[in-house]
């Protein structure tokens, strides 16, 4: 007979236990639920600026690379002794590598033109070079 009332005291003080380790984990993740919804909410803070600078780096970016520009522009295309706009500008020999900002200062201007506006605000020895063209 003792021993079944050992068993059930047992029985009784692992019931208590598993009660008790229950009742902690419960507490615990009622406790940590502010620190869950704050790491969401960094996480989420870090993701939207993340995004917010890169599309600043892109637009930065963007003014830097590479365009296919014409030497002689095809509006001008008479400038360059072709007969048509079109000759202009499939000429490959019409083309060149330059940069979205600078292109974009050159406009239509001849190489002439651009040669000139460089030698007239370089200064001796300073070649001039244009500004991005969001700092005109």
């Amino acid at each position: 007979m003792n021993i079944d009332l050992l068993d059930t005291d047992n029985d009784a003080q692992e019931e208590r236990l598993l009660k008790d380790a229950f009742k902690q984990t419960i507490s615990a993740m009622d406790g940590s639920k502010g620190q869950i919804f704050e790491i969401y909410e960094n996480t989420k803070n870090d993701v939207e600026s993340t995004r917010v600078l890169l599309k600043e780096l892109k637009e930065q970016t963007r003014q830097y690379q590479d365009e296919v520009d014409e030497l002689v522009p095809v509006s001008r295309y008479w400038e360059g002794g072709y007969p048509t706009p079109q000759a202009c500008a499939l000429d490959y020999n019409n083309h060149g590598a330059v940069h979205r900002a600078c292109n974009q200062w050159r406009g239509n201007r001849s190489v002439a033109e651009v040669l000139a506006i460089a030698r007239g605000r370089g200064g001796a020895g300073k070649p001039y070079l244009p500004q991005p063209f969001d700092e005109w």
